[in-house]
């Protein structure tokens, strides 16, 4: 499980590192977590996606938005180069297809159309803020991901650029 935890949030940030666009309500963080907070005294580390991203959970963190429970919520924290964690994105895990449909549901209602659409699937890209809404039907559960658009970019540079410093020596 802690595997397909980290892989999520990679898969994620995969996902957003795109042109951004704007959207309806963009968010500046996640409840009381702005982009960029480090770590609240109530977070517990959970695991290292790699060297420049962690994960924390929080025990005292609601679990539901709406009618929906969520049974995992993961906060990334981005590795910055003087080594201080800051709140880079929340996935929020849930189970059902009624709870996929009520996050459809919610996310249209406060941030519009989104700015790319799919089978069971929605992104709404922004400045700011990146969403990502995605449900399995095989597997009956699913993903709503809201993140630093900013903080996603500036890992996804320091990641490729220290796979391009690791591969130097191999030419």
């Amino acid at each position: 499980m802690r595997r397909i935890a980290v892989v999520a949030v990679l898969a994620v940030a995969l996902a957003f590192s795109g042109m951004a666009f704007a959207f309806d309500n963009e968010p500046e963080g996640f409840r009381d977590l702005k982009w960029g907070d480090p770590p609240t005294e109530t977070m517990e580390y959970f695991d290292d996606v790699d060297e420049f991203m962690k994960v924390y959970s929080d025990p005292d963190a609601s679990n539901k938005l709406g009618d929906v429970y969520f049974y995992r919520m993961f906060f990334a924290y981005y590795v910055d180069v003087d080594e201080s964690l800051k709140f880079a994105g929340v996935t929020l895990f849930y189970q059902s297809k009624k709870h996929f449909e009520t996050l459809q549901t919610l996310c249209k209602s406060r941030f519009g159309p989104a700015t790319d659409e799919d089978y069971q699937e929605m992104l709404w890209e922004g400045i700011v803020t990146s969403i990502h809404l995605k449900h399995d039907s095989i597997e009956e559960e699913g993903f709503l991901s809201i993140d630093s658009t900013r903080l996603w970019n500036k890992y996804l540079e320091r990641k490729e650029q220290k796979q391009v410093e690791d591969a130097e020596g191999d030419w």
